[in-house]
C-alpha cells in the first residue's frame, strides 16, 4: 500500500481474497474477501481461478466496468517501477488486457541453483509470453484487466495456483 501512496496514486484499494477468515485490520483501503467453501464457479474452476471468479460475482464484485484489476500473488513484491509500469499502461489506453514480466532474484541471492532455476520462468515469460502478446495480443494469463473484460472473457478459464491471492484494484 505504501508503494502505491509512494508513487502517489490516490484511488485505489487493496482486496486480498482467501479460502479462510485471516482478519486483516481493519482499512479503508483493504478489504478481505472470503469465499465460501459451497461457492462453486459455472465452469467448475478450481483454486485460485474459482476465487478470482467469485469476486466477479455480482453480489460481490464492488468495481465499476472502467476499473482495473491487477493480480498478484501472494508472495509477489510490488515496486515503484512495477507500479509506474502499470499506470503507464493503463493511461496509454490502447489495450484492455496486459502482462507484466516476472523476475527473481531481484534481492541478494539466498540460493544460486534455485536464482538460476528461476531464470528460466523469466526467459520464458519473454519469450512465449511476449511473443503471443506481440503477435495476437491474447495472454494465456492475465494479470492486468479491465473489470469488465475479466466478468466477460476471464470466467470461462481456470488456472490452477496458489489457495490465496491478493487483488489490486485501480480507479480512475
Amino acid at each position: 500500500m505504501n508503494t502505491c501512496v509512494d508513487v502517489g496514486m490516490e484511488n485505489f484499494m487493496i482486496e486480498v481474497v482467501t479460502d479462510k477468515v485471516i482478519s486483516l485490520p481493519k482499512h479503508r483501503r483493504v478489504r478481505e474477501v472470503v469465499v465460501p467453501s459451497e461457492y462453486k464457479t459455472k465452469t467448475g474452476a478450481l483454486f485460485k481461478s474459482r476465487a478470482l471468479q467469485y469476486c466477479l460475482e455480482d453480489d460481490v464484485n464492488i468495481l465499476a466496468d472502467t476499473d482495473w484489476i491487477v493480480h498478484l500473488d501472494e508472495e509477489t513484491l510490488l515496486t515503484e517501477n512495477s507500479v509506474r509500469g502499470i499506470l503507464n499502461f493503463v493511461f496509454h489506453g490502447q489495450h484492455q488486457f496486459g502482462q507484466g514480466l516476472i523476475t527473481y532474484a531481484n534481492e541478494q541471492i539466498v540460493n544460486w541453483l534455485t536464482t538460476l532455476a528461476d531464470s528460466f520462468r523469466v526467459a520464458d515469460d519473454m519469450g512465449k509470453l511476449r511473443f503471443q502478446l506481440r503477435l495476437i495480443w491474447k495472454a494465456i494469463l492475465l494479470i492486468l484487466l479491465k473489470e469488465k473484460c475479466g466478468k466477460n472473457h476471464l470466467s470461462p478459464y481456470g488456472i490452477l495456483c496458489s489457495r490465496e491471492n491478493v487483488g489490486f484494484k485501480v480507479f480512475f
